[in-house]
């Protein structure tokens, strides 16, 4: 994560390709998109469900995280659905 923007709900991204070419890509997201954070949960009943999700807020999504994002939407007009931080950043 570069950069945050929760006003215009947008999110700047790094984004290491397959070849590992790092890119910048902007992302819009949809007004209904479900932001989680998901943290390993040590005390998990089920071993095939290790982690938590738990929904935040997109101002709680900070430069440095590392996000899973899917897009929904026809190309060049595709808008996220849904952001999953998978590991805080410094």
């Amino acid at each position: 994560m570069l950069a945050v923007n929760p006003g215009a709900r947008t999110l700047v991204l790094q984004d290491m390709g397959a070849v590992a070419e790092a890119g910048r890509v902007l992302v819009e997201l949809a007004p209904d998109a479900r932001v989680v954070l998901s943290e390993r949960d040590d005390r998990a009943e089920d071993v095939s469900h290790p982690f938590k999700d738990t929904v935040i807020s997109l101002s709680d999504v900070r430069k440095g995280d590392f996000v899973v994002v899917e897009m929904r939407g026809p190309e060049g007009t595709a808008v996220a659905r849904s952001v999953v931080v998978t590991f805080r950043g410094p």
